[in-house]
């Protein structure tokens, strides 16, 4: 049997078993690794390397697959198989109740358990929404579902029949059109801004966080001059970001866990922008970006292509709002309270305009 499964700690907590047999292999586990800044990039191209020389020098702790499969199985508790061969790669997650196993090439398998097996299963019924086909962005091919009832869910995806080409493409022409697409993937209902904004501002006080008063009076004008407008509420991804996707011609969207069926216009196109800077840039920042003249063209672009008759200042609360909750809910306090900062500056620059 050959040796070579190395076991590697991830900053956030991640367990990654990588796949160092040879050059292609290394390159197949690092799919896990998404670099998107220079740094990042040059930092995963020394880490294939530095597998490269310990695939080759030094003998690794998982010296065989039932090796692996029983240290898997230590960490998170299940007693079973997790079909591996010696063409795969393993990730399992911070919170030790979920695996994706990355078989190179051919498809991956995820296994929840414990917290994460409720998202899992909900993640495999949105998958099951996009059997009949997508409109201006793809999915990977979803199958071989297992359900142990309230102790395991898995599936399987596959991406062989997607359509990986790269054409000459502005990015953002193709994130507003597939978000509209996978908006409207879910039935149709409909709101109003005003009972949107108490139905979110009765749960914030349920969580025992605090807005002040020109916070409250700002959403009292939004109600004044938006409340009475019918909006859809659809498909709407909730963890959409760029590493959540892939920039083929038609767009690949994976990472469904988080996914509802009934949410509010704009959240997946704010949420692609702030969400991955609002834990390091200060809020004046932020706060200059969703307010700047090519955002606004966005939010028109995917308003128009839904028929939603409105301003765009309304979502742009209730996407904060909705950040606020999301965030404090995960546990993730201090990015809920960033997310109140931009409340705060948001707040301010209304009054003062």
């Amino acid at each position: 049997m050959n040796k070579f499964f190395f076991i590697l700690k991830g900053n956030n907590g991640a367990t990654y078993i990588l796949n160092t047999k040879n050059w292609k292999a290394i390159s197949n586990s690092l799919k896990f690794y998404r670099a998107h800044s220079l740094k990042s990039k040059i930092l995963k191209w020394g880490l294939r390397i530095a597998l490269f020389v310990l695939g080759k020098l030094k003998s690794p702790k998982l010296k065989t697959i039932q090796n692996t499969n029983n240290f898997i199985c230590e960490i998170v508790g299940f007693n079973g198989s997790f079909e591996l061969n010696t063409n795969c790669s393993v990730l399992i997650s911070p919170t030790q109740d979920k695996v994706i196993i990355n078989h190179h090439n051919q498809y991956f398998q995820k296994f929840a358990f414990g917290e994460s097996y409720g998202n899992v299963k909900k993640e495999a019924e949105i998958y099951k929404l996009f059997k009949s086909g997508t409109q201006n962005f793809q999915v990977s091919h979803f199958y071989d579902e297992q359900i142990v009832k309230d102790t395991c869910c898995s599936f399987k995806l596959s991406n062989e029949k997607l359509i990986t080409s790269k054409k000459e493409k502005k990015r953002d022409v193709a994130v507003v059109a597939a978000l509209t697409a996978l908006f409207n993937h879910s039935e149709k209902n409909k709101i109003t801004v005003v009972h949107h904004l108490e139905t979110l501002m009765g749960k914030i006080q349920l969580t025992g966080i605090s807005l002040d008063k020109a916070q409250f009076q700002m959403i009292k004008e939004l109600n004044k001059e938006f409340g009475t407008i019918c909006f859809p509420l659809g498909l709407v991804h909730r963890d959409f970001k760029p590493w959540n996707v892939l920039n083929f011609d038609k767009l690949l969207i994976y990472d469904f866990e988080e996914a509802i069926l009934a949410g509010p216009p704009l959240e997946d196109l704010l949420n692609y922008y702030v969400d991955p800077i609002i834990r390091y840039k200060n809020t004046e920042a932020i706060a200059e970006l969703i307010y700047s003249k090519e955002m606004n063209l966005k939010y028109s672009e995917y308003l128009d292509k839904l028929k939603v008759p409105t301003s765009f200042k309304p979502f742009l609360v209730i996407y904060v709002l909705e950040r606020i909750l999301f965030w404090h809910e995960a546990k993730e306090f201090d990015t809920s309270e960033k997310y109140l900062a931009l409340l705060n500056k948001m707040t301010n620059r209304e009054r003062n305009s």
